[in-house]
């Protein structure tokens, strides 16, 4: 007779061998690796990890030093009288650190201050006004202040800066602005370093804070001015600086821009990154020599009269991205011709191929789409990829009557001229790539609508005998508050793009608008938006560029 075994009960005579548990000290070491790059910024895990043995010490301390931000924690930001001390001890314990074990300091990859230039301007303040509030900050102990003061003796400076940083580490407490520029100093790893800067720097008359040791030291040791002697060889320090970012603090563009020059004369910088940068009044400018290997040049909320805009960019004409966010200055009859922004964009035309051209949409300036005419960008030959604001490709009838009415002093002839012509004989026919984004309402998105349409009929209809227009053009993307009704918006154009081999890409940013297109309901203000650096967001810095929101100032 045949035993018949149900299926379900064969597991528990034949149960299946054991899997082996893999634990994480028996993974190869390329795996460990790749867990530890997933940790990227925490720094907190990936000190947990450095403490467990010895391996994992040499896998995590890379990636725990790479990415340095110093500063008091979140937390401790919102009330001064702790973030002070914390800003100040994070400094002088990895100063400390990084002097005396210097295999740590040539793991440093990137380096940002931007949290410490409160305390970094309070403690300047101090040392030229005495009789203001003391930081309560803890002394050195003289070890320790022996091994600074020694570490600063030693930096490549000119004589004044020399006397200048012996004059602020000499105290038992030394101004937090000298740690940081000896720190400087010993970082022969750094590619990219993220400084903060004042508005009123240089110093006013009478003096309000002594000059700030931070940027002057930087451009001594990068080689501009001193070099020091190893033999017969000159060598420089921060030789592998190629990504610096400079931002003004402030709510409006106040820093001069020859200050911005002189840092962008660091011979290694091949991208550098700035805000709330423009020209004050001066009868007289240095000259400054060419940029040779600047090839990312990004400016936010900044701007420049015609002059400076020019002597910027004729120095840049190895450039091949430029990203230009306009600033509004306090002077409210300050504007940008249309002839001369053009005029200015020809210097770095042979290399240049992405160009970002925007304002800030902040409530600074309530009519400031009257600063925005359209531009004649033909001359940029080898352009492949635009991101233009509506304003700068096409004029309502509305603004033209402003403009000739009661704003005619911001009147722009050039301007005016290029608001009736098509696109083709605007933009270069180089293009492959075109963005068109912070469109001012309704009655402008038609008129960029109706104008594209006009450019590319002549590739959406084959048998035309005429040429084709934008015959290298690819994609189009258009960035407005549509509010699910793109079909509806968008049918013509739609229609003439598929003609035309294009792909169109729509974009809803409702969000950045105070009033809705549709329904036109309005809102206090639109949010906050954090935006990353580099022409497709790929330059990730530790403080992103906050484009401040749009307050419903005048839409009543």
């Amino acid at each position: 007779m045949a035993f018949c075994l149900p299926i379900a009960l064969l597991p528990l005579i034949y149960p299946n061998p054991p899997i082996p548990k893999t634990e994480f000290q028996n993974l190869p070491a390329e795996i460990k690796l790749l867990i530890i790059d997933q940790l990227n910024r925490d720094t907190l895990t990936l000190s947990r990890v450095a403490a467990c043995n010895r391996e994992l010490y040499d896998m995590a301390m890379p990636a725990l030093y790479a990415h340095v931000s110093l500063g008091a924690p979140p937390p401790y930001r919102v009330w001064p009288g702790l973030a002070w001390p914390a800003d100040r001890r994070s400094i002088e314990r990895f100063l400390l650190t990084i002097l005396r074990k210097p295999h740590l300091a040539r793991l440093v990859k990137s380096l940002d201050l931007t949290d410490l230039h409160d305390l970094c301007y309070a403690h300047r303040q101090i040392s030229t006004q005495p009789k203001r509030k003391q930081l309560t900050l803890v002394p050195l102990s003289p070890e320790d202040h022996q091994i600074i003061t020694d570490a600063g003796k030693k930096l490549p400076l000119q004589s004044t800066i020399r006397d200048s940083m012996h004059k602020a580490l000499e105290p038992n407490v030394p101004r937090s602005d000298a740690l940081l520029a000896v720190l400087l100093g010993y970082l022969p790893s750094l590619e990219r370093l993220e400084i903060p800067m004042e508005s009123d720097d240089p110093p006013r008359d009478p003096a309000t804070t002594d000059w700030s040791l931070i940027e002057r030291v930087l451009i001594c040791i990068a080689g501009i001015r001193s070099r020091h002697n190893t033999g017969n060889e000159k060598t420089t320090t921060l030789s592998k600086l190629t990504h610096l970012k400079a931002e003004v603090d402030g709510t409006f563009p106040s820093a001069d821009v020859d200050w911005f020059m002189v840092l962008l004369r660091i011979p290694t910088l091949t991208h550098v990154f700035g805000t709330k940068w423009t020209n004050k009044p001066q009868w007289l400018r240095p000259v400054h020599r060419e940029f040779p290997r600047l090839i990312h040049l990004e400016l936010r909320d900044c701007t420049f009269d015609a002059q400076n805009l020019r002597r910027l960019l004729k120095l840049t004409q190895k450039l091949e991205t430029f990203i230009y966010e306009r600033g509004w200055t306090k002077r409210k009859d300050w504007i940008l011709k249309a002839a001369d922004l053009g005029q200015a964009l020809q210097y770095p035309s042979q290399n240049l191929t992405c160009l970002e051209l925007s304002f800030n949409r902040s409530a600074q300036k309530v009519y400031a789409d009257l600063y925005l005419q359209p531009l004649n960008l033909t001359g940029l030959r080898h352009l492949k990829r635009l991101r233009i604001s509506a304003g700068y490709l096409v004029q309502t009838q509305a603004k033209m009557s402003d403009l000739q009415g009661h704003y005619w002093m911001l009147y722009d002839q050039h301007g005016a001229y290029s608001s009736v012509e098509p696109l083709y004989k605007l933009l270069p026919q180089s293009l492959e790539e075109l963005h068109v984004f912070q469109i001012n309402d309704g009655l402008e998105f038609i008129l960029v609508c109706e104008k594209l349409c006009e450019s590319l009929y002549s590739r959406a209809v084959s048998t035309l005998l005429e040429d084709h227009q934008f015959r290298h053009l690819k994609e189009i993307k258009i960035e407005a508050p549509f509010e699910d009704k793109g079909v509806y918006f968008f049918q013509t154009l739609s229609e003439v793009t598929s003609r035309a081999g294009l792909k169109l890409r729509t974009i809803e940013n409702s969000a950045d608008y105070v009033k809705s297109w549709v329904t036109g309901d309005t809102i206090v203000a639109c949010a906050d938006k954090n935006i990353d650096w580099g022409f497709d967001g790929e330059i990730q810095w530790a403080h992103p560029f906050t484009r401040r929101g749009e307050v419903n100032y005048d839409l009543d």
